[in-house]
């Protein structure tokens, strides 16, 4: 197994030392696709989640094809700057880089974000054996897969599966999946996405977290595409829910 390598490891300054009993842990996630053992979370966080949200969520659906639930906040603020530093300290973070080719001219991208070490998690289809590999859910048969080869999926670590089974028992949806940015300044973002991938159903419920500093969170309509005859629709407006920093 690799040596532990988190996202602190690339910032010159340390964070300030936590209290002790939130540095206490009750035990580990591993997997052998995990570089690392990922700590569950501290007993003082931990229980925390049994009583959250911290407030009723509140429905917005005014808009077309829009059903949101929008909480302010979920987590309180005494317990959500301990969180945002437990996750940035635990999770394996990288920024991903690649080259693309365009007219001949190669340019070499680095996403404007770190991200967790892949994604965590599977589809109904799937589920994860006692020996950590990946089968079938009803015929426990090795799953068959060329993509599992480059990239294994990976179970979801309990310190976020405990934020999972919360954030389920509030809205009544399911959540097969995680995936965990790190926006390390104001100059880090991500565009405007669907997130449509088949295997996250039909119609997917996406349950979005933001911890640390206040952003704005955007959302647009699809382009909607025209009939034959008809004039063209006009471009719906963007929603935009601002995602406020939680003091203690």
């Amino acid at each position: 197994m690799s040596k532990k390598r988190t996202l602190d490891a690339f910032f010159t300054t340390t964070p300030k030392k936590q209290k002790t009993d939130q540095k206490q842990t009750t035990g580990y996630s591993t997997h052998q696709t995990y570089p690392f053992p990922i700590s569950e979370l501290p007993p003082a966080i931990g229980k925390e989640l049994s009583s959250l949200p911290a407030r009723p969520g509140r429905q917005i659906n005014d808009q077309l094809d829009l059903d949101l639930l929008y909480f302010e906040p979920y987590v309180p603020g005494y317990i959500a700057k301990d969180l945002f530093e437990f996750l940035r300290s635990n999770l394996p973070f990288y920024r991903v880089e690649y080259d693309i080719k365009r007219g001949g001219f190669s340019t070499h991208i680095r996403t404007p974000r770190w991200v967790v070490n892949m994604f965590f998690g599977l589809d109904e289809t799937s589920r994860f054996d006692e020996d950590g590999k990946v089968v079938d859910a009803k015929s426990r048969a090795k799953a068959e897969d060329k993509a599992y080869a480059r990239y294994a999926p990976r179970p979801i670590p309990k310190c976020l599966d405990d934020l999972r089974v919360s954030t389920e028992a509030a809205t009544g949806c399911r959540f097969n999946f995680c995936l965990v940015n790190y926006y390390a300044s104001g100059a880090d973002s991500i565009s405007f996405h669907s997130d449509d991938e088949r295997f996250l159903g039909p119609e997917p419920a996406i349950a979005s977290f933001s911890l640390g500093a206040s952003r704005d969170f955007l959302m647009k309509h699809k382009p909607i595409p025209p009939v034959e005859g008809s004039p063209p629709q006009p471009e719906l407006k963007q929603l935009k829910l601002p995602l406020i920093r939680q003091e203690r």
